[in-house]
């Protein structure tokens, strides 16, 4: 049942709220009957208005051969800091290993207002000059870097 009782904490008595995930935690590690409206929406404010930068997603988003069904088919090459649109990015240029041939897998990785992107190439080395004009036709007007 929810309620809009709201704690007898210090923090919502004087109205501080400045870690609102701490105060949802206490109320959730402490089974407490109710929520507590003025942290709940002080937290869902700072979630919405958080803009992840490029660096913080990179490990979310960036290949883990450790986490694929056959990890020992993946092999990590260079990956190295570019640009995409004018706005910083990341590249890495790894290899699948197929029985047929290796495969070139080239991702692009890049964030824009706060919504992350990745561009993924998986193919032969003919190929590869056709995504690249693709990927260089990415605009984004007016983006906030």
């Amino acid at each position: 049942m929810v309620s809009r009782a709201i704690p007898d904490t210090p923090e919502c008595r004087t109205g501080s709220l400045s870690d609102p995930l701490a105060i949802l935690s206490r109320m959730v590690l402490t089974d407490l009957p109710y929520i507590d409206i003025v942290a709940l929406k002080y937290t869902i404010e700072a979630a919405t208005s958080y803009r992840p930068a490029l660096h913080e997603m990179l490990n979310v988003m960036r290949l883990h051969p450790e986490s694929m069904q056959e990890p020992e088919r993946w092999k990590i090459g260079y990956e190295h800091d570019t640009t995409l649109a004018g706005l910083p990015a990341f590249m890495a240029e790894d290899t699948l290993i197929t029985p047929d041939r290796p495969m070139l897998y080239q991702e692009i990785y890049w964030v824009v207002n706060g919504y992350a992107f990745k561009a993924v190439y998986q193919g032969t080395p003919p190929n590869l000059p056709a995504f690249r004009a693709l990927v260089n036709t990415i605009q984004f007007p007016d983006a906030s870097r």
